[in-house]
């Protein structure tokens, strides 16, 4: 009696796995909209990583607060950006979409061709190098906007009129690290300017 259960359930976990091994996983990967480059770049390893598993990937970004109407049509080129950059591993399955405060979009493995195992094994670097030049590009995905430069030329300039009004208002120090962090937002912002029309 045990054996004929032990057989029984050996069948049902076998035929499971036959029903299941054919589906894909879907994963998910959250992208904020102000992502850094190299956050960028590590979300799109993982993502590399689960399309040449045959994972299905879910990337998305959630709205909070003004962010919600303020910046829905740039959180939906950024994510077609993105999906366009993970392009090389997968297809997209859809076009970003908004649905409530989140945006999201669906990228499904490439279907992998089998009529020519010889060309595989070089097909494969020449995909690697194809990602890592993407990988590289990520940068650009992670640019600034102008906006961004105009704001934080704003603090800088609100910080020296209280340092002018009251000395003891900021330390030397902050401001400099704020003059700073506006002069990377700048070459950020140049770089992006004056490499986009050499990839159009």
């Amino acid at each position: 009696v045990n054996r004929a259960r032990h057989d029984l359930q050996k069948k049902k976990r076998e035929s499971s796995k036959k029903n299941t091994s054919g589906q894909q996983a879907l994963k998910e990967l959250r992208f904020g909209l102000n992502i850094d480059s190299g956050d960028l770049k590590t979300k799109m390893k993982q993502a590399t990583s689960f399309l040449e598993k045959g994972h299905r990937i879910k990337i998305f970004m959630q709205l909070k607060g003004a962010d919600y109407h303020r910046n829905q049509s740039q959180a939906l080129v950024r994510l077609a950006e993105i999906a366009e950059l993970i392009g090389d591993a997968g297809t997209q399955d859809a076009k970003p979409v908004i649905t409530g405060h989140v945006v999201s979009t669906y990228i499904i493995p490439k279907p992998t061709g089998s009529s020519n195992s010889s060309s595989s094994s070089g097909g494969g670097k020449k995909q690697k190098l194809a990602v890592k030049e993407k990988l590289d590009q990520a940068s650009l995905v992670g640019a600034c906007t102008p906006e961004e430069v105009a704001k934080q030329g704003d603090k800088v300039r609100a910080m020296k009129e209280a340092l002018s009004r009251d000395p003891q208002a900021h330390s030397k120090s902050e401001l400099e690290h704020e003059i700073e962090r506006l002069k990377a937002l700048k070459d950020r912002l140049e770089k992006a300017a004056g490499s986009a029309p050499s990839s159009t």
